[in-house]
């Protein structure tokens, strides 16, 4: 651990700025203060994640079987480098459609049960 630092104010940063779970898988075997205020963060950014591929593997099936190609981006796509399914947090899930298809690819997603997440952008479905 940090000489003079305490945990708690620590944690609260870390988690403030998305960097509770990695600081937590880093330091749980040698600074267990704050792995034990971080692991309830660590631990729902497990969870969370699992939500979100849940979800994409339901919207890539609808959309396989409309014939729409897919392209995943950003967090759901790099998350197999990381050693624990929480290290990288997500909010979302990104993947990119061909323009021409926006408009089957959102009945589709409709229909497979997501909702609007921007009722302004319906092109934002959660």
């Amino acid at each position: 651990p940090a000489v003079g630092l305490a945990a708690a104010p620590l944690a609260s940063w870390l988690i403030l700025n998305e960097m509770g779970p990695m600081a937590y898988y880093r330091f749980k075997g040698n600074w267990p203060e704050l792995a034990t205020e971080l692991r309830q963060d660590a631990l729902a950014a497990a969870a969370e994640n699992r939500i979100h591929l849940a979800a994409l593997e339901r919207a890539l099936a609808a959309l396989g079987s409309a014939g729409i190609p897919t392209l995943i981006f950003k967090g759901a796509s790099i998350l197999h480098y990381y050693a624990a399914p929480g290290l990288r947090t997500m909010s979302d899930v990104d993947f990119w459609i061909q323009p021409d298809q926006i408009e089957t690819a959102i009945s589709t997603l409709l229909a497979a049960g997501f909702q609007p997440q921007f009722p302004h952008k319906p092109a934002q479905l959660s």
